[in-house]
């Protein structure tokens, strides 16, 4: 029994090794402020590599790097010694102290090491990898958002730093680092999008294209609308092609006319890893036989990893006449099945409910909650009603 034991556990431990590939370990982290006069300073302190083409080559056990984003006419690239997303060559189990410096005026950046397999994702996995957190972008006069980090190399191979921030690195902002390897003559390369407009990398537009001159009111370029066609004169308070809205035969039966449609889908894509979404929702919900009420719920999501996202929601509403109720409380769980985007995602849903008989928020996968009050507000608060719901949802 001792040896099966002793069998098992050395399983899971290999297992471990196998598929929880950390190839760099984050010794430290902090964020600074810098200027532009600090930055010029401690560049000169930065160790030196040897420049060999596309590489920088170093053979110090401890290295000194500072590393910027890039110019405005190549923003999503990193800057090293003056060479753009260069590959960094060094020896076995060396020891890195990088400073990171978003010089970039619009958007976040970081700085992540890992073992990257193929083409890099819209939005990247980095359960595995080492780095900094995103840093905010700055004023053109103020001092820039930095992080000084050290990492520490676990083992040889070839493996790539990037930027995590969705749609950076699978537009160039990435390059190689090279430990204890030398760089194969096949080794792929981060290459700048072609054209120099900070619009190519743009959903929907295509590498050097320009905006067009258009007048205000051309709105050819928007789906569903012929070219020339101008957007059609309403009512400030016309709202008829609203989702679920009926076209209104006047305004004292406006409110009247709101189509419901009986059907609520939930927020089922993973929030980010270590990241918090709070919302507060409240809606005015028509009654089928009592008083119309109003009901809130305070919803908080928190991504455990990049595909993991757990929550909890507290609900409640207020018919007037009555006092305000408590609904009750939801608690839920969805795991995003692949690491990748698909056409399909598939993602397994789990929620339990522990709601009271007086919870009317409409707050469900699929279906209706809470309809009408039809009893007293009481006894609707002590009758309990708990569900389990389990989706597969894709």
């Amino acid at each position: 029994m001792k040896k099966l034991i002793l069998l098992t556990a050395c399983i899971v431990l290999f297992s471990i090794n196998v598929f929880a590939h950390q190839a760099f370990t984050l010794v430290s982290g902090q964020k600074k402020i810098v200027t532009e006069a600090e930055l010029a300073k401690l560049e000169k302190d930065a160790t030196i590599g040897k420049k060999s083409g596309v590489g920088l080559t170093f053979t110090e056990s401890e290295i000194r790097l500072i590393v910027v984003t890039g110019p405005e006419d190549d923003m999503l690239s990193y800057r090293i010694q003056g060479m753009r997303n260069p590959n960094l060559i060094v020896p076995s189990g060396a020891k890195l102290k990088i400073l990171f410096v978003n010089l970039d005026g619009d958007m976040k950046h970081d700085m992540r090491f890992g073992h990257v397999i193929g083409e890099f994702d819209i939005a990247p996995d980095v359960t595995e990898t080492a780095g900094t957190e995103k840093l905010a972008s700055h004023e053109e006069k103020d001092p820039m958002q930095s992080e000084e980090f050290v990492l520490k190399a676990n083992e040889d191979g070839s493996y790539k730093y990037f930027c995590s921030v969705r749609g950076h690195a699978k537009g160039a902002m990435w390059g190689n680092i090279l430990v204890g390897v030398k760089p194969g003559k096949d080794m792929k390369m981060s290459v700048k999008p072609a054209g120099d407009s900070k619009m190519d990398n743009m959903p929907g537009m295509k590498s050097g294209e320009k905006m067009s001159e258009k007048n205000a009111d051309d709105m050819s370029n928007m789906p569903g609308m012929r070219p020339g066609e101008k957007m059609p004169e309403k009512k400030p308070d016309d709202m008829s092609n609203m989702p679920g809205m009926k076209p209104a035969d006047n305004e004292q039966d406006e409110m009247s006319t709101m189509g419901m449609s009986s059907y609520f889908s939930a927020i089922n894509y993973p929030v980010p890893r270590d990241t918090m979404m709070v919302m507060a929702l409240t809606d005015f919900q028509s009654a089928r036989t009592g008083p119309n009420f109003f009901t809130g719920m305070n919803m908080m999501q928190y991504g455990v990893t990049s595909r993991w996202t757990v929550g909890a929601m507290f609900e409640g509403q207020k018919i007037p006449g009555l006092p305000a109720t408590y609904g009750g409380f939801r608690v839920n769980s969805y795991f995003k099945v692949s690491p990748h985007d698909h056409l399909l995602n598939f993602t397994v849903y789990g929620e339990y409910e522990g709601l009271n008989g007086a919870a009317l928020y409409k707050m469900e996968v699929a279906g209706f909650g809470g309809e009408d009050l039809e009893g007293p507000l009481a006894a609707a608060r002590r009758t309990p009603v708990r569900t389990l719901e389990l989706r597969a949802i894709m």
